[in-house]
């Protein structure tokens, strides 16, 4: 069962992630943005701050359809995932800004 603690963490993960890069000598522009926004979904439903298509970044979209992508393969790791069945079951999701 998860606690509280566990949800507040999990939930803060995105911006002590891209904080910790921001460290980093030379990160590529826009990393700390992509970080943050991984999590975030066009209909406004992500986390942590429930941002629209309108407010995604391009490069956090593309983050976020391969995150999905990844995520489908390992739930199923001993079948082979037919992408534009993927896609074609995300096309609702993925219809509007910068995922489409």
């Amino acid at each position: 069962m998860k606690t509280v603690s566990d949800i507040v963490t999990y939930s803060n993960h995105p911006a002590q992630a891209a904080a910790l890069v921001k460290l980093w000598p030379d990160i590529p522009p826009e990393l700390d943005t992509i970080i943050i926004q991984h999590h975030e979904r066009p209909d406004g439903s992500g986390f942590p701050a429930g941002l629209t298509h309108q407010k995604i970044i391009p490069l956090a979209a593309i983050f976020i359809v391969a995150e999905d992508l990844v995520n489908a393969i390992f739930k199923s790791p001993n079948q082979k995932l037919d992408v534009a069945q993927f896609l074609e079951t995300r096309a609702k999701i993925y219809e509007s800004g910068p995922l489409r």
